[in-house]
């Protein structure tokens, strides 16, 4: 047995327990196993490209007699008459393109997807997409001409405005999920209802979500507000048109309002009706929230059922809004919402019309005493 050959192969040995911390991690980094394995299919010998990889990659200044002794046993075992760090192989090493990685929005892909670069013409904002991971892979897998271009088509064709597209898309990109043959057969359904062009265009213009709902189910929609509100086919058209929300908001939330306004609010059926047809975007407030706006404006303001019918936007005012302005006419003795009196408040001035407006044509002082007012309370 050769002792002198063991010994200096444990003297190699001992010396590469020695490496430094750096050396240690750049050895059995990803990088270095590719190297070695490129080398090991060209015939190469792995120690030699092992020495030529850690010099490139590691300072080897902060090492310096670890490396100093490698050197040395290399020299020694093998018979390497210069340094081995300065040896040169003649290999090409095939490219590896970096893996794209994973991002949490939309917004990393476009420079790579000529569908998201068109989705970006069209004044599409991806970002509403970003927490909806499987409309997001679904989306990724089409080509904007043969999948995309169909949707434009069709609803172009029923009205809906080319400038309006990126809006309707971002409110629903869903909408690229369903059938053609299905978003056809709504249209259909519409038409057979008698619903006009332009009362289609207008449905589609401003509830993109109409079209992600099955035919049945808007069938059943507007069968409740017909036959819960007493209404004819030419009412129900009106109001489907003039507030296309109303006709997809959830059933269940419907019947809660609708119980609030008699019960609670104590208005009668008829007078339900009317104020469905008067402002039917009233029916889109939460319950709770029309019922505290109510208790304001009919308790402390004292305004009755019949002014409320005539100015049904009271629903719709922010108590932030509207409770500084009764004050403020209260402080200036101008609380008077009965029409039948000669200093009798219009009342939707006096919801609608800015601060200014407010403060001197309705409540007849200044903007600048209405702002130390509102400081106070």
């Amino acid at each position: 047995m050769d002792y002198t050959c063991s010994c200096e192969k444990t003297k190699m040995k001992s010396s590469m327990v020695g490496l430094s911390k750096v050396l240690q991690r750049k050895l059995s980094s990803p990088s270095y196993s590719a190297v070695r394995y490129n080398c090991q299919r060209s015939g190469l010998n792995p120690n030699e490209t092992q020495l030529e990889e850690s010099k490139k990659e590691v300072d080897v200044s902060e090492s310096g007699e670890v490396y100093k002794n490698i050197l040395k046993t290399a020299q020694e075992m093998y018979g390497v008459k210069k340094n081995p760090f300065d040896q040169r192989f003649d290999v090409e090493f095939e490219p590896a393109s970096p893996r794209i990685p994973a991002s949490y929005n939309l917004a990393g892909y476009v420079n790579k997807s000529p569908l998201l670069q068109e989705f970006v013409r069209l004044g599409i904002d991806m970002s509403k997409w970003d927490e909806d991971r499987e409309l997001v892979e679904s989306i990724l897998k089409k080509d904007f001409f043969s999948d995309i271009q169909p949707y434009i088509r069709l609803l172009t064709d029923y009205g809906l405005e080319p400038e309006k597209l990126g809006w309707f898309f971002t409110k629903n990109p869903r909408i690229f999920l369903e059938s053609l043959d299905d978003i056809q057969v709504r249209f259909n359904y519409l038409e057979s209802k008698r619903f006009s062009p332009s009362m289609i265009a207008r449905i589609i213009s401003h509830n993109p979500l109409w079209l992600s709902f099955k035919t049945q189910e808007i069938d059943e929609h507007l069968g409740y507000l017909q036959k819960n509100f007493k209404l004819t086919g030419n009412e129900v058209r009106e109001i489907a048109t003039r507030c296309p929300r109303l006709v997809t908001k959830n059933l269940w939330k419907l019947e809660m309002i609708k119980f609030s306004i008699w019960e609670e609010m104590g208005f009668t059926k008829e007078e339900t009706k009317s104020l469905l047809l008067k402002d039917p975007r009233v029916f889109l407030i939460p319950s709770q929230t029309m019922v505290e706006r109510f208790n304001y404006f009919h308790n402390i303001m004292k305004i009755p059922h019949q002014t409320v019918l005539e100015y049904p936007a009271l629903f719709r005012t922010r108590l932030l809004r509207l409770r500084p302005r009764h004050e403020f006419l209260e402080v200036n003795n101008r609380h008077q919402y009965d029409k039948t009196r000669p200093d009798f408040v219009p009342i939707d001035q006096m919801i609608k019309r800015d601060d200014s407006f407010f403060a001197v044509e309705i409540a007849g002082s200044s903007i600048d005493v209405y702002n130390e007012f509102l400081k106070t309370i």
